[in-house]
C-alpha cells in the first residue's frame, strides 16, 4: 500500500525502506544526498526541505539564504523532488522558542514552492491559524502551490472542512489513530471528519518510524476507518495507488518539475 509520508532514511535496515513504496521525507540527520539516492534505487517519489524543527538554526537572517541556495540546487536533481517538505510551523511548547525563525523558514520555501510550481507537504501543529495567514499572504505576492497536503492531521472538524474547501488534501495522524481511534471520543472524531473530508482528499501515512516501525500501520488504518468513510480495507491499496497517480506521485524520474 502506498504510503503517502514516511522517512526512509530513519528506518531500520532490517525494515527493508527501498522495497517500501511511498513519499519519502527528509531525515533530520541525514543528506537529502542519500534520500535522493533511495528514490533513484526504490522508484518512489521523494521530497526535500527544512522542518520546522530546523529553524533555529536556518531559519536565522545568517543561515537562510544558504538554506535556500542548497534547496533550489536540490530541487534541478535528477530524479527531481516531487515537492517541497515537510515544512511549515510547529507550536508545540518545545518548540515555541524559534517562532519567528520558523515562520521566515516557512515563507521562503513556499515562495521558491511558487516560482517552481512545486507541491508542498504541511507539517503543522497548534498553528494553522498563523499557517493559514502566512498563505493568504503569499498567495497575494503570487499563485499558490499547486498542491497542498497536510500530514498527521489531528484538529478540529471544522477546520478540515476549511482545508477540504481550499484544496487541500489530510493525511491522519497515525500516532492518534493508534492511541484514540477507537475510544469514545476518538470514534466522534472520526465520525465528524468523515463527514467534511471526502474518501478522495484522503491519504493513508505511517510517518515512520515516528508513528510506528512497520508498514502494516497503513492496513491497521484502513480496517479502522473503514466504518467512517465506507471504503473496505481491501480496497484502500488501489484507491492509494491511485491518487498516488493522479498527484504525481509515483513517476519520480519525471521532468514535470524540472526547472
Amino acid at each position: 500500500m502506498f504510503d503517502a509520508h514516511f522517512h526512509p532514511l530513519d528506518l531500520s535496515p532490517s525494515l527493508q525502506p527501498s522495497s517500501w513504496p511511498g513519499l519519502g521525507a527528509p531525515s533530520l540527520e541525514r543528506p537529502w544526498s542519500q534520500l535522493r539516492r533511495w528514490a533513484q534505487e526504490s522508484g518512489n517519489p521523494y521530497l526535500v526541505g527544512f522542518h520546522p524543527w530546523q529553524a533555529p538554526y536556518w531559519g536565522q537572517a545568517a543561515n537562510l539564504s544558504l538554506a535556500l541556495n542548497s534547496l533550489e540546487e536540490a530541487l534541478s536533481w535528477r530524479p527531481a523532488p516531487w515537492g517541497i517538505g515537510e515544512i511549515g510551523l510547529d507550536r508545540s511548547p518545545a518548540h515555541l522558542g524559534s517562532s519567528g525563525a520558523q515562520l521566515s523558514l516557512f515563507k521562503a520555501q513556499y515562495r521558491l514552492a511558487q516560482r517552481y510550481a512545486l507541491p508542498c507537504l504541511f507539517h503543522c501543529v497548534r498553528a494553522y491559524t498563523e499557517l493559514l495567514a502566512a498563505l493568504k499572504e503569499l498567495w497575494r505576492e503570487a499563485p499558490p502551490a499547486p498542491l497542498h497536503l497536510c500530514h498527521a492531521f489531528n484538529s478540529s472538524p471544522a477546520l478540515a472542512l476549511d482545508l477540504v474547501k481550499r484544496g487541500f488534501y489530510l493525511t491522519l495522524s497515525p500516532r492518534w489513530l493508534e492511541r484514540n481511534g477507537r475510544s469514545e471520543a476518538g470514534v466522534k472524531r472520526l465520525r465528524a471528519w468523515a463527514q467534511v473530508i471526502p474518501a478522495q482528499r484522503l491519504l493513508l501515512e505511517s510517518d515512520s518510524p515516528w508513528g510506528g516501525d512497520s508498514p502494516l500501520i497503513l492496513e491497521e488504518q484502513a480496517r479502522l476507518i473503514t466504518p467512517y468513510w465506507g471504503i473496505e480495507p481491501a480496497a484502500w491499496p488501489s484507491i492509494q495507488a491511485q491518487k498516488a497517480a493522479f498527484l504525481g506521485m509515483s513517476s519520480p524520474s519525471s521532468d514535470k518539475f524540472a526547472n
